[in-house]
């Protein structure tokens, strides 16, 4: 990741170079420009402290320079950025897509593929301890219900390894 990360900002500075534009606003761009990033499938979700500065839309530069230099280096067809998590009652994901027209992603945890919306939903990934504890659970007859929509993967770990009547988890 770091090689591609730095390959990026080269790539962009070198093509900054081309355009009119003050050295000092370069270095700033330069800057802003991610130190980490996530892949899912064929989407790259930025983290929330990169793409800060204005001047990225200012002189149309996301969309002309950084963005097609990701997919190029990357090979992501879409790039999304997370932001602050919103602060309410619930965890709602706050992530604005760049560019693609969806974030629906899968991914693998634990043999299990979880497919779902970034835009709309968090995933808690770990908790590898606690779901290998609720799999040795015997719920051989149980009900299982899972009220917590934050972590029904729990649930879901625990129906593929065990056998239980039923199991519902309750989404909102």
């Amino acid at each position: 990741m770091k090689k591609n990360v730095r390959l990026i900002s080269m790539k962009v500075k070198e093509s900054l170079k081309y355009r009119e534009i003050n050295h000092e606003i370069i270095n700033e761009l330069i800057n802003d420009i991610p130190k980490t990033f996530e892949i899912f499938d064929d989407l790259m979700l930025l983290p929330s402290n990169c793409l800060i500065s204005s001047k990225w839309n200012e002189l149309d530069l996301l969309d002309t320079i950084l963005i097609p230099t990701i997919q190029t280096i990357v090979g992501c067809q879409r790039l999304a950025k997370q932001n602050s998590i919103t602060k309410s009652q619930l965890r709602i994901p706050s992530i604005r897509i760049l560019k693609g027209n969806n974030g629906i992603i899968t991914r693998r945890e634990n043999g299990i593929l979880y497919r779902y919306d970034i835009t709309q939903c968090m995933f808690a990934k770990g908790n590898i301890s606690e779901k290998q504890r609720i799999s040795h659970l015997n719920c051989f007859n149980e009900i299982i219900v899972d009220l917590f929509t934050q972590v029904s993967d729990i649930s879901l770990y625990n129906i593929s390894f065990t056998v239980m009547l039923h199991s519902f988890i309750v989404v909102n």
